[in-house]
């Protein structure tokens, strides 16, 4: 298990150099060539208060997959998304019922809280502001009936596991994360450590480009 927060899982056997680990059938750590530099990781979980900052601002056109696990449920814990200080509002997160809520808005109208439970199983969540639609495993869960304005970009970038100004951060995993703008993938991340300085975080596939765990608040 990679643990940020708490334990990593050994790479190593006495000596020997091992090239994947599994527990059970579930693959959990593989080392990979395909990106120089970098160790690819099948996930990372986060156990504390930091956060992966996407650089990408959200918009009208804007959508999000990502391959997510709540390993415990808090209330008012961030999954992903973007500050409530800026002026559009892109996130999803647990609210005080337990159940999801989701944000695709700009302005001052309410967010959409879900009737749906949020439980500690492995989930891919899909959040449409174009559609005005939240998915998860993709099954619709609820239609958005606001939206963010035409020609509103957000003042915070999205950021993983909570905003970059700080919230409460989810406790989870991230298995992968990908961002649309007008159905076109401009972000597409996968766990990695780099190997010169040991550092987590995430590998974007779209802009070649490594984006570590932060712990500080802009």
């Amino acid at each position: 298990m990679i643990n940020i927060g708490g334990n990593i899982a050994e790479m190593s056997v006495g000596n020997i150099s091992i090239g994947s680990a599994y527990v059970g059938n579930q693959l959990v750590w593989e080392k990979t060539s395909d990106i120089p530099g970098y160790t690819r990781l099948s996930r990372l979980e986060n156990t504390s208060d930091v956060y992966i900052d996407t650089e990408y601002y959200p918009n009208a056109k804007t959508k999000v997959i990502c391959d997510m696990q709540f390993t415990s449920v808090i209330k008012q814990s961030i999954l992903f998304g973007t500050s409530n200080a800026g002026n559009v509002w892109f996130s999803l997160y647990v609210n005080n019922y337990n159940t999801y809520t989701v944000q695709a808005r700009s302005g001052s109208t309410a967010e959409s809280r879900t009737s749906t439970t949020v439980n500690t199983a492995r989930h891919t969540f899909e959040l449409d502001a174009t559609l005005k639609k939240f998915y998860i495993d993709g099954t619709l869960i609820r239609n958005l009936t606001r939206g963010i304005g035409a020609s509103a970009v957000s003042t915070y970038p999205i950021a993983i596991w909570r905003y970059t100004t700080g919230g409460a951060a989810s406790h989870s995993i991230l298995y992968s994360f990908k961002i649309y703008d007008d159905d076109i993938l401009v972000r597409d991340f996968i766990p990695v450590q780099e190997e010169l300085t040991g550092d987590y975080g995430v590998w974007d596939k779209v802009n070649e480009k490594f984006h570590k765990i932060q712990t500080d608040t802009v």
